[in-house]
């Protein structure tokens, strides 16, 4: 049994963490406590005896590191986003990620590295100076297929009009920031069709943020883009302040008018 044992291993283990701290509410009684390591011990002795012959596999599972190439695996995701880079790769097409935080870039470039992907990284640590660099060195490589940025440092100053595809990881609870984000790709001298994809966890709060961004870009598009509620309104020479406060002749007699007819007028 025990060469059986010593050739296979059944399952990757999770990580663990160490034994949690043990609070007590008084200092207890030596004795108990003493017991109570007494009991510890025992148990630990009978469990090391009665599993010696699992000992050899229980070792190279501590010993062994987690399988990288399980990490899609680990989020719905990165499984789709597998996919979707693959079929992106073949059709030539180049892309743009953005996420919200800068931890999940750390995720993603050992998702990318693990696929093979070529790509690039800019966060909010990345140097004013350098950022420059970066962006002329994928605008002008096509052999870099990936720019992996997060939401708030890539959405000023950008223009990576290389990709022709933008992907939002997570959502902004602002959609202004992620409609500043793909613009970042849909830029004066973008010469091919962009295409916008948004990553959202079913039945998770990720459909709360996508259902409150909805609702703050119809809004305003209804008060701002269609009400025309914009700075060229208050340049219009015809505009006064005080129309919007002083009542009007005509309203005056109109109200004058409406109080006749109900026969409260004075």
């Amino acid at each position: 049994m025990e060469r059986v044992l010593q050739q296979f291993t059944f399952i990757i283990p999770k990580a663990s963490a160490l034994q949690a701290p043990q609070l007590h509410v008084s200092h207890p009684c030596i004795a108990t406590a003493a017991a109570a390591a007494r009991r510890a011990a025992t148990a630990r002795r009978a469990w090391f005896t009665a599993s010696r012959p699992l000992r050899p596999v229980i070792l190279r599972q501590q010993l062994f590191m987690p399988d990288r190439r399980l990490i899609q695996f680990d989020c719905g995701k990165l499984q789709e986003l597998a996919t979707l880079m693959r079929r992106l790769r073949a059709g030539s097409h180049r892309v743009l990620i953005f996420t919200q935080m800068s931890k999940m870039l750390d995720v993603l470039e050992a998702f990318l590295n693990l696929h093979g992907h070529t790509y690039l990284r800019l966060d909010g640590s990345t140097k004013p100076e350098q950022r420059q660099v970066l962006m002329q060195k994928f605008n002008t490589d096509p052999k870099i297929f990936a720019f992996i940025l997060s939401t708030r440092s890539g959405g000023v100053g950008i223009n990576l009009t290389g990709a022709d595809t933008v992907i939002f990881y997570d959502s902004d609870w602002n959609p202004a920031m992620d409609q500043q984000a793909q613009d970042r790709c849909h830029r004066i001298g973008q010469t091919r069709e962009v295409h916008i994809y948004r990553l959202v966890s079913e039945n998770t709060v990720e459909e709360n943020i996508l259902l409150k961004s909805d609702q703050k870009r119809q809004l305003d598009f209804l008060a701002i883009q269609s009400g025309g509620f914009t700075t060229d309104f208050f340049l219009n020479p015809k505009f006064n302040i005080s129309d919007f406060i002083t009542p009007s002749s005509n309203s005056s007699s109109a109200s004058s008018a409406a109080m006749a007819a109900l026969g409260g007028g004075g």
